[in-house]
């Protein structure tokens, strides 16, 4: 699929259905991440079969309908999505998470930049292009500013991506992820709970799971599918 053919409304549905042929299912992601317009559509109709599926009585959810179906494997892949992964099979990686970063590049001043601010660019940059070495050799020592935590989320990933799990989680612990507005509280949380798990402290990733798992969110597909492995 060429980045000027969009999907139909159809295709979207099959895609949330896990109805798709792989080769078709993986051509409509890759459109998707390169697509704002078609993934916003793929968001709200993800959205509009979670909704279904919580507002859904709890006996009917054993039904063989298509929205309850389509609404488990609509969450999961919104998260994969978001972070811009595809989620193969039942299971999913929470290590594969890339926390988003579009948003951070506008948070750093516009014009000149110091030296310091041409590091985190270089950072957010490297994180984009999928280095997370390049990543932590940047961030690692270097004092982050409070306005910019959501530059220690992206060293925390960048750290578990490089197998620096208690290093991630110390950084995480010290952002205070309680304190976080949403969407980046879910976010980091889900970045701790891939450090955890990393790290061998199953009992405390189960408990963050489980946490995300309780609440709508960006990852309460794939948090419900960790506890339930």
């Amino acid at each position: 699929m060429s980045a000027a053919v969009h999907p139909g409304e159809d295709r979207l549905l099959d895609l949330a259905a896990h109805l798709l042929a792989p080769a078709a299912a993986e051509a409509t992601v890759r459109h998707l991440e390169t697509c704002p317009p078609c993934e916003d559509r793929f968001r709200e109709l993800c959205r509009a079969a979670e909704l279904a599926r919580l507002r859904a009585p709890h006996a009917r959810r054993r039904r063989r309908l298509w929205i309850p179906a389509a609404a488990a494997a609509a969450a999961l892949l919104l998260a994969a999505l978001a972070l811009g992964w595809w989620v193969r099979g039942r299971g999913s990686d929470p290590a594969a998470y890339w926390f988003p970063v579009d948003r951070e590049m506008g948070t750093l001043r516009t014009g000149e930049p110091s030296a310091e601010e041409e590091v985190f660019r270089r950072a957010v940059a490297a994180y984009r292009d999928r280095d997370p070495a390049q990543v932590v050799a940047l961030l690692r020592d270097r004092s982050i500013p409070e306005a910019l935590d959501p530059l220690k989320i992206v060293l925390a990933s960048a750290l578990v991506k490089t197998g620096e799990f208690a290093r991630a989680d110390a950084v995480l612990e010290d952002l205070r992820i309680e304190t976080l507005p949403q969407p980046d509280r879910d976010r980091a949380s889900w970045i701790r709970y891939a450090a955890l798990r990393g790290a061998g402290r199953d009992e405390e990733a189960r408990g963050i799971a489980r946490e995300l798992a309780s609440h709508p969110g960006e990852f309460a597909g794939a948090a419900r599918r960790q506890v339930a492995d």
